[in-house]
């Protein structure tokens, strides 16, 4: 059996103020990505699998916000759109497969799992958004735990 996952967003997203700020989002993601990489932690549990879906869908969200397109082509491959969406889907598909069918739990549990991923992943992508400088890396960070 296979669930759909509900978007949650709660967030509307917000374009980039200038290209200056673009070109700053896509260095500091560049990094952040490479530096959560190189740490080596993967997501273990169907509850991280999903908080891995939702993020990777929250990045596509920022990624198709940002007006200056010609600044996302700094990007690593990794975090270009197309792999956000794969990543989000693999992520999902994933989570489903452990969930539904391994540990046979009921939809509902998945989608109260996937409510509170996604709760997570939207505040990630509001203090990116928001440039938060306490916590901004958390969004690129998670990505780069969840190749």
């Amino acid at each position: 059996m296979h669930v759909k996952m509900k978007l949650f967003i709660a967030v509307a997203a917000l374009p980039m103020a200038s290209i200056a700020q673009a070109n700053d989002a896509v260095d500091f993601a560049n990094s952040e990505f490479e530096k959560a990489g190189k740490i080596g932690t993967t997501p273990q549990t169907s509850g991280e699998y999903l908080t891995c879906a939702a993020h990777w869908q929250k990045w596509k969200l920022w990624l198709d916000s940002v007006s200056d397109k010609q600044s996302l082509k700094m990007l690593r491959a990794e975090l270009s759109a197309k792999n956000a969406e794969e990543k989000s889907n693999f992520w999902y598909d994933k989570a489903s497969e452990e969930i539904l069918i391994v540990d046979e739990m009921s939809p509902q549990y998945m989608e109260r799992l996937a409510q509170k991923a996604d709760k997570n992943a939207a505040e990630n992508y509001t203090t990116w958004v928001n440039q938060d400088a306490n916590r901004r890396k958390a969004l690129p960070s998670w990505l780069g735990s969840c190749r």
